[in-house]
């Protein structure tokens, strides 16, 4: 689990843990390339391999539709 709230990460990661499965804490934004490659090394060496990546990270734009551009 990567993401930039070590609170809650730990939660997750902690309950993961309880049902038996390994899981990786990371604190870092996904958004950063360096954080990337920097996180991703990490869960790397510290699960010896990655079987499955699953990247979910959003953008919110707040306004009215004809306002925002792409």
């Amino acid at each position: 689990m990567i993401g930039r709230n070590q609170e809650k990460l730990e939660n997750i990661v902690n309950k993961i843990r309880s049902l038996g499965c390994e899981a990786f804490l990371g604190v870092g934004d996904i958004g950063d390339e360096k954080d990337t490659d920097m996180l991703f090394k990490e869960a790397l060496n510290h699960l010896g391999s990655v079987d499955v990546l699953f990247a979910n990270a959003g953008v919110g734009f707040f306004g009215n539709l004809e306002d925002i551009t792409l």
